[in-house]
């Protein structure tokens, strides 16, 4: 066996030398200091061969062995280095991949954070819901006393009528009822399941049972299968022939641990009461009206329309979608669609969407953008207050305007809400749908949406 050793960068560096064994050739990059002991047991001097000035410079070490008249090449280097340089690649792939983790782990604990703010702000609000005259929540254990009161500014047999059909939670209030299944009926008794969402927490599912009085108007409720047990009852008293008092006394036991705050689990309590009164008022008047007030006061408050003056300081970014029947089914002549008008306190124009003209305006007083249309028999208004009025027209996209079309076609004005509401567009990121506030600026509302951004 002939070996023929050269060195890398340096080629006058060569030596050929004969050399007797069998060892196999291998392609192994090495440094003549470290392939002095590898390649010893092989009788080979490299500091002899290639002298002093090789020492630690890459070199190939080429062998060639005649055996039956076949000539076999390779290279022969060092296993040390090989790995050495293995080892680098694989750490740099490690670093590549700890970076895209820790990018995740920054992602995931800032959204978390904002969920957390999210769902705090949110329990807050409940905290002083007009809804809510009067209300006392307590925790022992994993046990929660509630008493919670409202004035409904209805009849009481107004009142009573609408607290009996809890199965039209999902049709009354879609924003936080999203099924409401009558299961049993039986008289004065009724079994419903429920999924609601809280807080936009993610939603739970549960079985409600319902015990009915008519005289003394009073409903005992017994729910299994949620997050929490709850037991009680609801009872109505007469305060005059058109202001009702509502009283919800109960229990809610924790079937699971809640890794949630005391006050977020309170607002969320809060908050089930609201939606409640809620539906009682849209079975009574058809659409939500914010008509409840506590004992004290005089008369009922009617609730703020968005963009009817500019937005208090604390507010929040809003967008509401609301469907009313349409005065008209005439669409404007497509000539007129696409058009722009500057005015001294904003702008008006026009754009389509999917063939459907759509009319905007804006105006700097209010911070509010108005988007309106006509589809079918219905009017879809789109209205936004502290978002830049860029934006509006990707909501007004996002409707499904298609759907909207098919629910009430021209000379039809009976749509059901749920899917009215379906067509509506998804919240998008960093949004949230939440009770309305404000009522409808449009008149005879058969649908209405709030989506507010809370971070930004």
């Amino acid at each position: 066996m002939h070996v023929a050793l050269s060195v890398a960068e340096a080629p006058q560096l060569t030596a050929s030398v004969p050399l007797w064994s069998d060892y196999p050739p291998s392609l192994l990059p090495l440094t003549v200091r470290s392939a002095r002991g590898a390649l010893g047991f092989l009788g080979f001097d490299l500091h002899a061969a290639c002298g002093p000035a090789a020492v630690d410079r890459p070199f190939g070490l080429h062998v060639t062995r005649r055996d039956d008249s076949r000539e076999v090449r390779g290279s022969l280097g060092s296993r040390r280095l090989q790995a050495a340089r293995e080892l680098e690649r694989e750490g740099l792939r490690m670093t590549k991949i700890a970076a895209v983790i820790g990018v995740l782990i920054l992602v995931v604990a800032a959204y978390l954070g904002y969920r957390y703010w999210q769902i705090q702000s949110l329990a807050k609000k409940y905290a002083t819901a007009s809804e809510i005259a009067s209300a006392s929540i307590q925790k022992n254990g994993s046990t929660w006393t509630i008493h919670i009161e409202s004035v409904i500014a209805d009849p009481i047999d107004a009142v009573w009528k609408a607290l009996r059909q809890p199965e039209r939670s999902a049709e009354l209030v879609p924003t936080a009822f999203h099924r409401s299944t009558l299961v049993k009926d039986e008289g004065n008794k009724k079994t419903v399941e429920l999924e609601v969402t809280l807080l936009s927490l993610p939603s739970q599912k549960m079985l409600a049972e319902l015990a009915y009085d008519d005289a003394a108007r009073q409903v005992k409720i017994e729910t299994s299968k949620g997050l929490q047990d709850m037991r009680g009852r609801y009872q109505l008293t007469a305060l005059s022939p058109e202001k009702t008092l509502l009283v919800f006394e109960g229990t809610a036991v924790e079937r699971v641990s809640l890794p949630l705050p005391q006050s977020v689990v309170e607002g969320a309590l809060r908050e089930l009461f609201v939606v409640q009164v809620r539906a009682v008022q849209v079975a009574i008047h058809g659409k939500s009206t914010g008509g409840t007030t506590t004992v004290a006061a005089a008369a009922l408050s009617e609730p703020p329309k968005l963009c009817a003056g500019p937005p208090p300081p604390d507010s929040s970014k809003l967008v509401t979608v609301t469907v009313a029947r349409a005065a008209t089914s005439e669409s404007a002549p497509a000539s007129e669609a696409e058009f722009r008008r500057d005015v001294p306190q904003g702008y008006d124009r026009g754009y389509l969407v999917e063939g459907v003209p759509v009319r905007e305006s804006f105006r700097a007083d209010t911070r509010c953008t108005t988007a309106t249309a006509t589809v079918g028999a219905l009017t879809l208004q789109v209205q936004s207050v502290l978002l830049s009025p860029d934006n509006l027209e990707s909501w007004v996209k996002q409707v499904d305007l298609k759907a909207l079309a098919a629910l009430a076609p021209s000379g039809e004005t009976q749509a059901d809400q749920q899917k009215l509401v379906a067509s509506f567009p998804p919240p998008a990121l960093g949004w949230q749908i939440v009770p309305p506030t404000t009522a409808p600026t449009l008149p005879g509302a058969l649908a209405f949406q709030v989506y507010e951004q809370g971070l930004f």
